[in-house]
């Protein structure tokens, strides 16, 4: 059974919707980290140097962006959108980093996993967006990691 929120920790939850908007946002800002490869890779056309070079520069973004995101993941409870927006991925009874194992491993590898098994994957993300309308607002892999995500902004509230 999982252990009830302390009601001494204070840090106000995310809204639904500040969530949704920074998974867009990051979701926006790896597209510009391939986009530049992409572009060159098109532009390229019949000229395999060029292309070849598009193709390095996109997988090159790709894992830099990644790298990064997985990162601030592991060091900062973050992503640069949830950095941006003043969100933080914590741990729900201590409110500190969950660190890697918590914060990558069970928060978006499981899932990934989970998300790739035909049918039950579909589910599974349908179940884990819709968790988050629920009073404590965490989705699946935030109780799959026993996390949470706080608001960090100057004056946020419950609501």
């Amino acid at each position: 059974m999982e252990p009830l929120l302390d009601p001494a920790v204070i840090t106000p939850l995310a809204s639904p919707w500040k969530r949704l908007g920074a998974v867009l946002l990051d979701g926006l800002l790896a597209c510009a980290a391939v986009l530049p490869g992409v572009l060159l890779a098109t532009v390229g056309g019949g000229d395999t140097p060029l292309v070849a070079l598009g193709v390095v520069l996109a997988i090159a973004g790709f894992f830099g962006f990644f790298g990064y995101q997985l990162y601030l993941l592991s060091t900062e409870g973050q992503t640069v959108a949830k950095r941006a927006l003043h969100l933080r991925i914590v741990g729900i009874e201590t409110e500190e980093n969950p660190g890697f194992g918590r914060a990558v491993g069970l928060r978006t590898i499981v899932p990934a996993v989970i998300g790739c098994v035909p049918f039950l994957g579909g589910l599974f993300a349908l179940a884990d967006a819709l968790f988050i309308f629920r009073d404590d607002r965490r989705c699946l892999h935030d109780h799959i990691a026993s996390t949470k995500v706080v608001d960090e902004t100057v004056g946020a509230d419950w609501t």
